[in-house]
């Protein structure tokens, strides 16, 4: 979370840490599929949003996926609107 905060301090606009369970409550509830391959134990949620371009928050994004890389195993990222609904 440090880390998170640090990289994409003027970005960062929520963060959602949930199990498996939670997770799949969620996607039945909103009627989407696990945007994952595989279930994993612990699922996180990243949201960005600002003034900041949407180019530089997805560039700052792939760089903290790849400082945290040895500390998760799959991840997805939206690019579109829709994919963010």
């Amino acid at each position: 979370m440090k880390i998170a905060k640090r990289e994409l301090m003027t970005s960062l606009s929520a963060v959602e840490f949930m199990d498996w369970e939670s997770a799949s409550i969620a996607m039945d509830y909103l009627k989407i599929e696990n945007p994952l391959n595989e279930k994993y134990k612990f699922y996180l949620l990243v949201e960005m949003s600002g003034n900041t371009m949407e180019e530089l928050m997805q560039e700052q994004m792939l760089e903290l996926l790849e400082k945290l890389e040895d500390h998760y195993e799959d991840g997805v990222m939206c690019d579109s609107e829709s994919q963010k609904e």
